[in-house]
Parts: structure tokens; sequence; C-alpha cells
């Protein structure tokens, strides 16, 4: 499962060769912004069943206002395959020149955070201030933070290919 606020910038196949374990119904990166130990929701893989089913089905019952990643977190923490983190790269890491605790820090930010948006990420998450299609134009507050190239670029690729399937020619892309 994937977040719909998402941008993937390489292909998955390799998900499929990871195999499930018994007993962790789920496989998520590790949440980059947070502990080690937390998983991010933004990309599920998961071996459903009705058990699996059951439990989140009852949890959901007396839940109180929770994100989703707080939720898989404190129902299945232990339960969980953890993915490498690369996999989902919050657009915030631009927006802030900040890399996820991953990346090796000892080149320069701007190398780093560009070397990150090439090579190393499947999927960018645009996690903060606004979401591409709101508007082309980055909001006010963006722009006095002084953003890593890599953050408008993000939201230029969105607007791209979301011309690009509107045309027709979406599968150009493909």
């Amino acid at each position: 499962m994937l977040d719909a606020d998402q941008l993937v910038f390489r292909r998955l196949d390799d998900l499929f060769m990871y195999r499930m374990t018994e007993g962790k119904p789920f496989m998520a990166p590790a949440a980059s912004w947070s502990s080690p130990d937390t998983i991010a929701s933004n990309l599920l893989l998961v071996a459903p069943s009705t058990d699996l089913f059951s439990t989140i089905q009852k949890e959901l019952e007396g839940i109180k206002p929770e994100y989703d990643t707080a939720f898989l977190n404190r129902l299945f923490s232990a339960n969980i395959t953890r993915l490498p983190g690369s996999y989902v790269v919050l657009n915030s890491i631009f927006e802030k020149n900040n890399p996820p605790t991953w990346v090796d820090r000892n080149s320069p930010m701007n190398e780093t955070l560009w070397r990150l948006y090439r090579h190393n990420t499947h999927i960018m998450h645009f996690s903060v201030v606004q979401k591409p299609w709101i508007s082309k134009s980055l909001p006010p507050e963006v722009n006095k933070t002084a953003p890593h190239s890599t953050f408008k670029r993000g939201f230029d690729i969105w607007w791209e290919l979301k011309e690009m399937v509107l045309s027709g020619e979406g599968e150009r892309w493909v």
C-alpha cells in the first residue's frame, strides 16, 4: 500500500524479493524522522489474513484519534519487518536541508541531498507545507527557509507528470 501524496521515482520491483516472516504481517520502511525502531506507514507490504483484519478491527472500535503511523507502531511494533529507510524520503528533508540519519553526513550537504534524491530514494512523500496539486508555486513561508533546490524539483516533477497523464502521454514516462 502507498500513501496517495507521494511521488514514485524508482521501480519497486525489488520489494517482491522480500519474504514475509511468520508472525510479522507487515513490512515498512524505518521512519527517517524518528528512532530506527519506528516504522513509517507511507509504504506497507501486508500479508492479509482474517486474524490480522480482526485484530485491527477490534483495536479500531475504541480508538482515540491517532495517526496511522502511531497506530501501527503501537499495535504491531514488535511484529513489523523494517525495510531500508531509503524507500521513502519525506520532502521536508529538502525543505530544511536535513538528510535522514542513514545518509553519509561526511559529504557536503548539497551533494548529499542531491545524491539522496537521484540515487537512493524510491519514493518522495509530500509531508510538509502543502501538497503539489494545490498550487504550482511554493507558499511564501517555504521561500523564507531557503530550501534545497530538490524540494522545488519534486513539485515540478509532479506537475510535469500530471500534464503528461492528462495529455495522454503518461505511458511514455512509465
